[in-house]
């Protein structure tokens, strides 16, 4: 399997890392790993989150999404 090097770049503190990989996507998950850890939310984080105004992001579209935003919008609450 062939590499190539690319360069990650945190994008709050521009800070750049070479990273030897197959793809970028290996190369971006090499780099997470070290900075993130994830697990499902529980009912508990939802709560805590949600109400302290932290929205829920779309993964794959750069977008954030108000879970309940059309619906406060429009003046409805079905």
């Amino acid at each position: 399997m062939s590499t190539r090097i690319y360069v990650v770049t945190d994008i709050e503190s521009n800070r750049h890392r070479l990273v030897r990989a197959a793809n970028q996507a290996q190369a971006m998950r090499h780099v997470a790993q070290a900075c993130f850890d994830v697990e499902v939310a529980s009912q508990d984080d939802l709560v805590k989150l949600l109400s302290s105004g932290h929205p829920i992001e779309l993964a794959g579209t750069g977008a954030t999404v108000g879970m309940f935003e059309e619906v406060l919008n429009a003046g409805g609450t079905d």
